[in-house]
């Protein structure tokens, strides 16, 4: 009875422990993904917009005027975006990376590889003779084997 208890203790402990560390992942990987509010301002102002002058008000929004006013700028074709236009974006550039093989690229050695299949299987072959033979002697004669009988 002492051990089923001891047994369940550690099992609890173990899902507390999974759970914890779950949590943990999962957090760090909410973190990542959405960046806290000082680098996303940061980036915000990168691209050429002032997040000081944006205000919010719950009243402004009436959904109807919003339809409006977006069918009305999609159908004039003259849709303007809230960032600037002429916000400078550099690309990177990258050049070609020297192959960690050398200029000669990779070279496979097919005879070493096809001796180190062979030697593995080969040695395979032999222990499953093996434990086949130990399987028919057992079988023969159980009270002249020693030790454990073959698995």
């Amino acid at each position: 009875m002492a051990l089923r208890v001891a047994g369940a203790c550690m099992r609890f402990g173990y899902v507390v422990v999974a759970v914890v560390s779950s949590g943990v992942l999962t957090g760090t990987a909410i973190e990542q993904m959405f960046p806290p509010a000082a680098r996303t301002f940061s980036a915000v102002r990168a691209l050429g917009a002032d997040p000081s002058k944006v205000s919010v008000n719950v009243g402004d929004f009436d959904i109807s005027k919003i339809y409006a006013d977006v069918i009305k700028k999609v159908t004039s074709g003259h849709a303007d975006s809230s960032f600037p236009a002429g916000a400078v974006v550099s690309t990177p550039t990258f050049s070609a990376l020297p192959s960690p093989f050398g200029a000669s690229g990779l070279r496979i050695d097919s005879a070493g590889l096809s001796g180190a299949w062979a030697s593995s299987l080969n040695a395979q072959m032999q222990q499953n003779n093996i434990r086949a033979q130990d399987f028919r002697a057992y079988a023969n004669n159980p009270m002249a084997w020693h030790g454990v009988p073959p698995q």
